[in-house]
């Protein structure tokens, strides 16, 4: 018995110390961090994103702490819960509450990420605080029946350079799936036919419209409200 205990003993501290020895190993040596504001009809928002490089491309597991600080002096913990796993980046939104001043300020942003061994990388993003309107959806509307190749289209958003659409259906299954024409992933216009293929027919989706202010680093940004379309049978 007694060797039967110390066998497990031993195997237990090799185990822990071939993940230690590996956690070791992914240290980070990048960070890349923006900072910007999304505005919708019924609120406006602050959005983080984080997207962390290490040695042995494990984040999250190899992040220990994660950090922004605002110009007005909050810290927002985003540690925990903000992974996404489909963009492999930290994601956190903001309201004007969430802020000490209850206003989002302007000013410049840090972002600070730890690791497990001690090892930290700050970044920072100047941010302008100010919103783009949302767009409005003028086809398909609210309720409607379309056919399987529409051609979508919204109003102009003044200070808005493109525009994505977003649009999700439901397959078999019922998992939501979110679609971009990665061909032309920014519309430069105010309309775009849904190529044939994309929707199913004798479905419910759902559809709204994103705008941007600029082709880099945005700092603006607006989404439509939802909107409920069927497609004929």
């Amino acid at each position: 018995m007694k060797i039967k205990h110390y066998l497990i003993v031993v195997l237990s501290l090799l185990t822990a110390l071939c993940f230690f020895s590996a956690a070791a190993r992914a240290e980070i040596h990048s960070m890349r961090f923006n900072a910007w504001t999304t505005n919708y009809t019924d609120h406006s928002q602050m959005d983080f994103w984080i997207s962390i490089s290490d040695t042995l491309a494990r984040p999250p597991i190899v992040v220990s702490s994660l950090m922004v600080l605002a110009p007005d002096g909050t810290i927002f913990d985003m540690t925990n819960h903000t992974w996404q796993e489909f963009t492999k980046s930290f994601f956190y939104s903001a309201r004007p509450e969430d802020f000490d001043t209850g206003v989002i300020p302007s000013g410049r942003y840090y972002a600070r990420v730890i690791d497990l061994w001690g090892n930290q990388i700050i970044n920072h993003d100047d941010v302008l605080v100010d919103f783009l309107d949302p767009p409005v959806l003028t086809y398909p509307t609210e309720g409607s029946t379309v056919g399987l190749t529409p051609t979508i289209t919204w109003t102009a958003v003044p200070g808005a350079l493109r525009y994505r659409i977003i649009l999700q259906y439901e397959e078999s299954g019922g998992h939501p799936i979110y679609w971009y024409d990665y061909n032309v992933k920014y519309v430069y216009r105010t309309s775009f036919p849904i190529p044939k293929g994309v929707l199913m027919p004798g479905r419910s989706h759902i559809i709204r419209i994103g705008a941007y202010d600029t082709d880099k680093d945005t700092e603006k940004r607006s989404r439509s409200v939802w909107v409920q379309f069927y497609t004929a049978p």
